[in-house]
Parts: C-alpha cells; sequence; structure tokens
C-alpha cells in the first residue's frame, strides 16, 4: 500500500512537471517551533525547558487549520549544535487539514540532547492541479533539566555540609 502511494504520488509530481505546473518552492506560511500539539501557537518558542518541542506547520494562510488542501508529504531534518543528526520524520497526507504537528520526542528520536537545534522542513503537496513545493528551516535551544532526585540530593547534601561547618566553629 506505501510503495503503491509513493508511486502514485511520484507519477503525480512528474506528470505536473511535464506539464508545466509545478511552481517553484516557497516558504511555508507559518513554520513554528510550539511547546503544544493541537494548539495553533500565537509565536515561535525559541527555548525549551523541561517540555517537549514540536513543528507547526501551516501551509497556506488563507485557509482554516482543518481545511482540506489535496495530499502531499511533509520530510523534516534535525541538526544538534550544528552536527547533522541521523534522524528524519517523514509524514504523508491525506490532505485533510491546513495545520502540522510534529514532535521531537525520545520516542521518535532515542534521544533529547541538550543544545541548540536547527529543523528543516520540506514538503511537497497536490493542490488545485498543481505541485506546490515548500520548505522552511527553525533553531530552537534545549535546555537541560535536573532530574528531580539529582536536585534534591544535591540540596540535602549542600545542606549537611553547612549545617556540619557551623556546628565545628561553634565547638572551638
Amino acid at each position: 500500500m506505501i510503495k503503491q502511494l509513493r508511486l502514485a504520488l511520484l507519477s503525480c509530481a512528474a506528470l505536473a512537471c511535464l506539464s508545466g505546473n509545478l511552481n517553484a518552492s516557497e516558504p511555508f506560511y507559518r513554520m513554528w517551533m510550539t511547546d503544544a500539539e493541537n494548539v495553533v501557537p500565537t509565536e515561535n518558542v525559541e527555548v525549551f525547558n523541561g517540555t517537549t518541542p514540536w513543528v507547526y506547520i501551516r501551509y497556506m494562510g488563507d485557509r482554516n487549520s482543518d481545511d482540506v488542501i489535496g495530499p502531499g508529504t511533509i520530510k523534516t531534518f534535525w541538526t544538534w549544535d550544528g552536527t547533522p543528526v541521523d534522524i528524519t520524520y517523514n509524514i504523508t497526507t491525506s490532505g485533510n487539514k491546513n495545520d502540522f504537528w510534529i514532535p521531537f520526542n525520545e520516542t521518535s528520536f532515542g534521544t533529547m540532547a541538550a543544545g541548540n537545534w536547527t529543523v528543516t522542513a520540506t514538503s511537497t503537496l497536490f493542490t488545485s492541479g498543481k505541485v506546490k513545493t515548500y520548505f522552511d528551516s527553525k533553531t530552537f535551544k534545549l535546555n537541560p533539566v535536573p532530574e528531580p532526585i539529582s536536585s534534591f540530593l544535591f540540596l540535602t547534601g549542600g545542606l549537611t555540609m553547612a549545617f556540619g561547618l557551623k556546628r565545628g566553629k561553634r565547638k572551638k
């Protein structure tokens, strides 16, 4: 089934190229980083402190989030501190919505390393008898979040040492 869908999409793209219906690449109407799925963000989030980063994509600004826009594909490429990471996220859309949320989480990628990340998204969309290609790129920072038990042990040890030093000075 997947092979047949890929073949159909590839055939449509080839036919559109031959017929002159392929538009030049353009940026998505909106590609932002956000910390919530299925909530249209009001601004791009650049720093994440313990929340899951999501890539939010809206293809067209003149359409509602649930408008039917045509089938297509979205592929994301991820870079960590300037080093390409061997992770991509691919989705094939059925064209039943204009907005998409792509997660960045341990289930998807196996790691959530702290540091500076860049995500680049490319897409091909078949709409109104034409093939449109989209692209964009965003950077974000993922801050390390200490484990609660580590923080507790650090504070407990520090308080114990401080109390011991203070008590030791009183005996003299």
